[in-house]
């Protein structure tokens, strides 16, 4: 539980995250977690969590400057808020006032294919006689296909079948393309398993791989393309009619040119109507069909995926839903960063949490529910954490967190293409 102001209870996020500390300094807030390094805090600010010693150390500290708040009070203070004006963590994407009907359940006769074009997998619903369901991707009936393209053959590859193969031929295999989608070459982050190069030939930014001719160059419009093609091929064949209309999700932070990239790809993998849809919303959609939630309730959706993050605060008004807030980071972690660094998201999915709060003027007793979207939202450090920082509210998971996204996308899609 967060203790109240003024409390000197400790903070505890489980499971065993008793030894995470949290501290703020003048740029940002920064966590250590680990007794060698908490000194660091004596240089820098205000800690949750010290050991007698270090908060006496502390408060000589503040004597010299104004004393600064613990982040939970911080955040879960309207008057906190109203006055730490000038603490914005670096997140991207904030929007308001921008008002959702709810789509109606679909029927026999509306059409139309929710994709969750995912960082690491994607997810696909369709409308088979009236009922929303998830569709196989694969000859094995697998729900949730692995974003990977190879070029190594003639027939372009996606899914499981190139991840069982990236032993052999990860030089012509490309994933991670919805981090290098609508960016610049300078705003794209290499990772270090990349195994494909990505460069800069006049101001466009190609991923250059091995093809089953030679070396071969694409956008990342083109390799996103590619597994678009391959979805589109697989829901007509599970349909068994040709298919054209899709809503596709992308996360809160894409910026214009990101979404426009991401429609191009989908024209060019032969979609003919497109319409995209954030994934928070698409999330919400999927929870409110099925269980409705009740006029005039605040709502904080937190969407936590393979490479992004989302937190969407927004109030149930008349069958619809107003967006408080909605903030989020595009590159929260990377594959190799998160095996280094799990304490550090943990911080990095805070700052989120706080900007989000902070936009949307709110205080933790004004959530009334926590919807909890992403694969990621299945480990116990993630929940935790959510139920410690919202202990008054109804934390709601269950929905399967992979596949939320791509069943409120077709009830969506089943709305604005119904006829």
């Amino acid at each position: 539980m967060i203790p109240e102001r003024g409390s000197k209870e400790k903070v505890e996020l489980p499971p065993q995250r008793n030894n995470l500390y949290f501290y703020i300094d003048e740029n940002e807030i920064s966590s250590v977690g680990s007794e060698e390094t908490l000194h660091q805090i004596q240089n820098h600010g205000n800690s949750i969590n010290m050991n007698d010693q270090l908060k006496q150390s502390a408060e000589k500290k503040n004597l010299e400057r104004q004393r600064r708040e613990p982040i939970e009070n911080r955040i879960l203070s309207k008057e906190d808020n109203q006055a730490s004006s000038h603490f914005q963590p670096k997140i991207v994407a904030k929007c308001s006032n921008i008002c959702y009907n709810f789509p109606q359940k679909a029927t026999a006769k509306s059409e139309g294919t929710g994709i969750d074009l995912g960082t690491t997998r994607c997810c696909v619903a369709v409308n088979r006689n009236g009922v929303i369901i998830i569709i196989p991707l694969d000859s094995t009936g697998e729900r949730l296909l692995p974003s990977y393209i190879s070029y190594d053959e003639e027939m372009v590859k996606c899914g499981k079948v190139v991840v069982g193969r990236l032993q052999y031929h990860s030089n012509s295999t490309i994933f991670d393309s919805k981090r290098i989608i609508g960016r610049t070459f300078n705003d794209v982050k290499i990772e270090e398993n990349w195994d494909f190069n990505v460069i800069c030939d006049n101001e466009a930014v190609l991923l250059e791989t091995y093809g089953f001719n030679g070396k071969t160059k694409f956008t990342a419009v083109e390799a996103a393309a590619d597994l678009l093609k391959y979805i589109k091929k697989r829901a007509e064949e599970f349909e068994g009619k040709q298919i054209t209309k899709a809503v596709i999700t992308v996360p809160a932070a894409f910026s214009d040119s990101q979404k426009v990239a991401t429609e191009a790809a989908a024209k060019e993998a032969g979609w003919k109507e497109v319409q995209l849809l954030p994934e928070p919303i698409a999330a919400a959609f999927a929870y409110f069909i099925e269980r409705p939630i009740s006029n005039n309730s605040i709502v904080l959706l937190f969407d936590l995926g393979g490479g992004t993050l989302d937190v969407c605060i927004f109030k149930v008004e008349n069958d619809s839903m107003k967006i408080i807030s909605n903030t989020g980071d595009t590159q929260i972690v990377t594959s190799v960063e998160f095996r280094l660094m799990t304490q550090t998201l943990l911080n990095k999915i805070l700052k989120t949490i706080i900007t989000a709060m902070m936009n949307a003027n709110l205080t933790k007793d004004q959530i009334n529910h926590v919807l909890h979207v992403g694969g990621a939202c299945r480990m116990p450090m993630i929940k935790g954490m959510l139920k410690d920082l919202f202990p008054n509210a109804q934390h709601r998971c269950e929905v399967h967190p992979d596949e939320v996204v791509a069943l409120g996308a077709a009830y969506y899609a089943n709305s604005v293409f119904s006829e």
